[in-house]
């Protein structure tokens, strides 16, 4: 995978131009309102140094008309920061690099480049650059990285790839019909541990499938600490259109993680429901 010679050049000068917008912007972030702004925050805002070192893991971004976009597999869109403020990417399959400029939480995204291999279908790489372009700040929340996005436009939300754990199959089908081009695949990680009580979601992926047919691919990420290795764990999907009519769901139960359960390779059949 290598950036063309052609793209070089382009890149080299929009590089240049975006790096001075970077500084000019990073240098009115540290005066003026911007230095106002920092004398006044609290202590514990987070710094550079919370977030250096760690590969973050794309999990989904909020949007301000509250829809939400989330990439089937948050290990294909990830990146990972230095004590320089240079940042190392994957972006489905391209990786990419660039910089940030921080002031306290304050964040200036400087050019980001990628290599130029054409994804599949239904690959987030554009609108997860684009996002990211967009940051203006940062927060660490449990431990989760939060990124805000300019114009209050929503928020990109990371977890730490060394800690979070994951799930990952296909959903599909045997009848012979295709899905609705609006059809949207639930996946949800439950504790099934007790018959006689409801059953809890641990974590769930929502993937818009936008034309796609089956079998889906999922990946669903969850947080390690809350697995009893004596629990018990099971994953169930639906497929529904995009009035929220149920369309299909599994029947039988697909247990994951512990008791020797595997948590790659699933294989989720659903049924019709006749809806």
């Amino acid at each position: 995978m290598r950036i063309s010679i052609a793209a070089q050049g382009r890149l080299a000068g929009m590089g240049v131009l975006l790096a001075a917008c970077a500084i000019a912007a990073f240098a009115a972030l540290r005066s003026g309102t911007g230095m106002a702004h920092a004398m006044q925050r609290d202590a514990a805002q987070p710094q550079l140094a919370d977030v250096v070192g760690v590969s973050w893991q794309w999990q989904r971004t909020r949007l301000s008309d509250h829809a939400t976009v989330a990439p089937v597999d948050p290990s294909r869109y990830t990146f990972e920061v230095d004590a320089r403020g240079r940042l190392a990417l994957r972006v489905d399959c391209n990786r990419g690099f660039g910089q940030i400029f921080v002031s306290g939480n304050q964040v200036v995204v400087g050019p980001l480049a990628t290599t130029l291999v054409a994804c599949p279908p239904g690959s987030l790489g554009d609108t997860f650059l684009q996002q990211l372009n967009d940051v203006i700040s940062f927060d660490v929340l449990d431990g989760d990285l939060v990124l805000q996005l300019r114009f209050g436009d929503g928020t990109m939300h990371f977890s730490r790839a060394s800690q979070a754990g994951s799930v990952s199959g296909t959903v599909t089908y045997r009848e012979r019909i295709a899905l609705p081009p609006d059809a949207v695949v639930t996946v949800q990680l439950q504790d099934t541990a007790r018959a006689d009580a409801p059953a809890l979601v641990l974590a769930e992926a929502v993937i818009e499938t936008m034309g796609r047919q089956v079998p889906i691919p999922f990946s669903i990420t969850y947080d390690p600490t809350s697995i009893d290795p004596r629990g018990r764990y099971t994953l169930s999907a639906t497929i529904t259109d995009a009035d929220g009519r149920l369309r299909f769901s599994n029947t039988q139960a697909y247990p994951v993680i512990t008791n020797g359960n595997p948590t790659r390779d699933i294989e989720i059949v659903v049924m019709r429901t006749g809806g």
